[in-house]
Parts: structure tokens; sequence; C-alpha cells
């Protein structure tokens, strides 16, 4: 677990629950610069070839085909863009259950320690540096020295293991 991992789940959650809604809009868009009546890309290309036969003429109609060339580029590199998108997009049902599986985890640890993903965090390490600094106590009792020690043996190894185990699970 770290710092920002909630919100990361939940942007990744949006987008694979609306996948459908995501590649509908996307593909439509990129239909718009397919069109082979009407794209957009051609039709400004048009319109800037134009303006860069009178940009010559004036600093009023060069400074207009600036922008039009400015504008054909943008346009340009939007569609690629689209495109990349489109290339990109993956539904994966597993890993929406997973995510989905790790989000209810977090929500049942905030509940028990604290209302923050950074208030766990925090407790874990406040619990690990105090588990750091106890140490077994053996009583001195003659009689059940070897008894007590090998229970005070038990738990401390019991303890450590259960250390280890809640590192790995934070730091997963």
């Amino acid at each position: 677990m770290h710092a920002g991992e909630e919100d990361e789940l939940e942007s990744e959650r949006e987008r694979l629950a609306n996948f459908q809604r995501i590649q509908n809009a996307l593909a439509s868009a990129y239909d718009v610069f397919d069109n082979a009546e009407y794209n957009p890309v051609d039709a400004l290309g048009e319109v800037m070839q134009q303006l860069e036969s009178i940009a010559d003429l004036g600093e009023d109609y060069r400074a207009l085909s600036e922008t039009i060339n400015d504008a054909y580029y943008s346009l340009q590199d939007a569609q690629a863009d689209l495109s990349k998108e489109i290339d990109g997009l993956e539904w994966d049902e597993n890993r929406l259950n997973e995510i989905e599986e790790r989000l209810a985890l977090i929500q049942q640890l905030k509940r028990k320690y604290g209302d923050s993903v950074d208030d766990i965090l925090a407790y874990g390490q406040r619990a690990h540096k105090e588990l750091g600094t106890m140490e077994p106590r053996v009583p001195m009792r003659p009689g059940l020295m070897g008894v007590s020690s090998n229970c005070t043996t038990s738990w401390w190894t019991w303890a450590s293991n259960s250390l280890r185990c809640a590192k790995a699970w934070l730091t997963a």
C-alpha cells in the first residue's frame, strides 16, 4: 500500500467501468476524421493552402495563415492521439475485479485504522516501531525457566512473523 493508491485505483476503476462509453466516444470522434466526404484535416489543409498563397501580401494575412497552419498541425496531432488512444484501449474484467477487491480492503482498513491511506500507513509505522522496541521478558522463577523460555520464544517468533506479514502487506 502506498500514498495515493486509493485515488489511482478509483481512477482506473472509473476507466474500466466506463470502457464501452469511452470506446464509443473515441471511435465516433475518429470516424469524423476518417469521413471520405468531409475530412476536417483535409478541409483545413485547403484553407491553409489558400491563405498561404496570400500570406506575403500583408501582415494580417500572414498572421491568419500562421494561425490556420498551427490549427492544421494541431488537428493532425489530435487525430494521431485519437488513434493511439483507440489502439491502447483494453478491457480486462479480472483487473476490474482486482481493483474492486483492493478498494474494499482499503475501506475495511480505513474503518479500523483511520480515515485515509496515510492514516493506515502511519498506524502501521507506529505498530512496527512499537514492536521493534519490545523485548521478550522471561520470568526468573527457577522451576519454570525452561517452560517460560519456550513460551516466550514461541510468542516472539509469532510476533516477528506477524510483523513480516504486515510489512509485506503494507508494501504490496
